[in-house]
């Protein structure tokens, strides 16, 4: 019997019902080289490869198994049902094993997003839209999505964050140094 590599630990995901995961946070998954029957093949070496239906996924690179076993972890990034597929990328012939479908729900609130028209949410990307804002007329109203916000605490402001944009604590008009002087008498004033 030739070893196949299904990727054991998704096969024990099979087993349990109504398995999720919140995006963001890694999942530790088992490919394990097996004969026919799912005996594990300890003498197996070779390089396997994870895939995802989760074109954002983060995933490991391609690992030797040793001992016929590898544990690698994934993090899921789009809140969607996803899949993994465990592949030997140093024989193709043998055959891959795909998991059953796992529930990725959103994790935990930490930011809002401001989509202007013509912008896309795009889940689990880099910058979270697609597409660039539709040029707008002057003094014609539009409605903008607000779905991120940056928090100035110190400064005690809202920031809407309508792009890619570096942000830096705000300056005041006139810079403090300016105050800063030396008096008739040779004290240092303007420091308080």
């Amino acid at each position: 019997m030739s070893p196949s590599i299904p990727p054991t630990s998704l096969n024990v995901i099979a087993g349990r019902s109504g398995l999720s995961q919140a995006a963001g946070t890694a999942l530790n998954v088992t490919i394990n080289a097996v004969d026919a029957d799912w005996n594990l093949v300890s003498t197996i070496t070779d390089t396997v490869g994870l895939t995802c239906s989760d074109a954002n996924a983060a995933l490991p690179p391609s690992s030797a198994l040793v001992g016929g076993t590898r544990i690698l972890s994934v993090t899921f990034k789009t809140a969607t049902p996803q899949t993994l597929t465990a592949s030997d990328i140093t024989d193709p012939a043998k055959t891959a094993n795909a998991s059953p479908s796992v529930t990725v729900n959103p994790g935990a609130f930490t930011k809002l997003q401001l989509l202007l028209p013509g912008e896309n949410a795009a889940p689990g990307t880099t910058t979270g839209k697609t597409s660039s804002p539709n040029a707008q007329t002057a003094g014609t109203a539009f409605t903008v999505t607000v779905e991120e916000v940056g928090i100035s605490a110190g400064a005690g402001f809202l920031v809407p964050i309508t792009g890619e944009i570096m942000t830096m604590p705000g300056l005041p008009k006139r810079p403090a140094a300016e105050q800063i002087d030396i008096d008739e008498a040779g004290r240092i004033v303007g420091l308080a």
